[in-house]
């Protein structure tokens, strides 16, 4: 079955994300998703310019695939603390569910470039996970009265989920259960709001 136009540029990047799932990022090559997608080893390159660019189309796939996996389970009616928490609790469970997705977005060679400019933190291309943890973290800090700059504010809550994660969600080498996770969770952002509140 022959695959035309826009249809597919998205099957190549659907199967590339399922080769990038079950093996690495490490493991893709254009000519291997053509030859999945029954198209000429060229065909590609009508759609990408090159492999970077491909490469580059995967990781903002997973970066959707991240942005919908953090935020399940969230209500509109849920308080901050509770939407910074089930955001925690989806990042860990991402980590053990996607491991490979996880080592692409926060530990391999495609992470976005992130800067500070006037005390805000933004990035170069649109991360749907990571943007919506920085508006409920400023709406925690705007909910408990928080004074500190907002770039710092991400970056610390940004670096313990991100360690903890990493730490947690290698099942291999370490076994714990979701209740501890979820106290661990929990008490670092008691922590962080009763230490950053203004006086």
């Amino acid at each position: 079955m022959v695959v035309e136009g826009s249809k597919l540029k998205e099957k190549l990047i659907m199967e590339g994300t399922k080769i990038v799932q079950t093996e690495g990022m490490k493991h893709i090559s254009l000519r291997r998703v053509a030859e999945i997608c029954g198209v000429t080893h060229s065909s590609p390159y009508r759609h990408f310019a090159n492999k970077n660019d491909y490469l580059k189309a995967l990781v903002g796939q997973i970066s959707i695939v991240f942005g919908s996996s953090i935020a399940k389970g969230i209500t509109g009616d849920m308080k901050s603390e509770d939407i910074l928490l089930k955001m925690g609790l989806n990042f860990v469970d991402f980590a053990n569910n996607f491991p490979n997705y996880f080592d692409v977005l926060f530990l391999g060679d495609y992470i976005a470039h992130t800067k500070v400019k006037n005390n805000k933190l933004s990035a170069d291309e649109y991360l749907p996970g990571f943007e919506e943890f920085k508006s409920i973290v400023q709406k925690v800090s705007s909910d408990n009265n928080i004074s500190i700059e907002e770039d710092i504010e991400v970056v610390q809550l940004w670096s313990f989920i991100v360690g903890f994660a990493l730490i947690v969600g290698k099942k291999d080498v370490v076994d714990v259960k979701s209740d501890w996770i979820k106290k661990v969770i929990s008490q670092m952002i008691k922590t962080y709001i009763v230490g950053n509140q203004k006086e």
